[in-house]
């Protein structure tokens, strides 16, 4: 988005959602794929394909065999929750990879006498006990 805002400064508000479509659109490591395709289930596409591919066929298909639109909500909800697990698979992946590589990077620090540390109020540990600026 900085090179979007760079390129044109003076009319950047009317490239925002170029920008953020292709924000949306692109796979993000974290979950392993568009955040578009996460929220609707399918990955987005901006123009009609001449060919269907093979699940697009098998989607074709499928649409006729299952009449019944039960059988179709319940394939549908099984097909979800293995996607489901799948990606909660890959984000705890991702996350033991991101805290393996903290970890690797952060130094044990100690403390002498005379230095300035961060004191924690126990009293006011409890969610509600402080507003955002007051202090502890």
């Amino acid at each position: 988005m900085k090179k979007l805002v760079d390129e044109s400064a003076r009319n950047w508000h009317k490239k925002l959602y170029e920008a953020l479509w292709v924000d949306r659109t692109t796979p993000k490591r974290a979950i392993g794929m568009a955040p578009f395709e996460f929220v609707y289930g399918v990955g987005a596409k901006l123009s009609l394909p001449l060919e269907l591919s093979a699940t697009e066929l098998q989607t074709v298909v499928e649409d006729s065999f299952f009449q019944n639109a039960l059988e179709k909500r319940i394939i549908y909800l099984t097909k979800l929750e293995a996607e489901k697990e799948l990606l909660v698979d890959r984000s705890s992946k991702h996350q033991s990879q991101v805290k393996r590589i903290f970890d690797m990077q952060a130094r044990p620090r100690g403390f002498l006498v005379g230095d300035e540390v961060l004191l924690w109020d126990k009293r006011r540990e409890s969610k509600d006990a402080h507003d955002k600026f007051d202090s502890l």
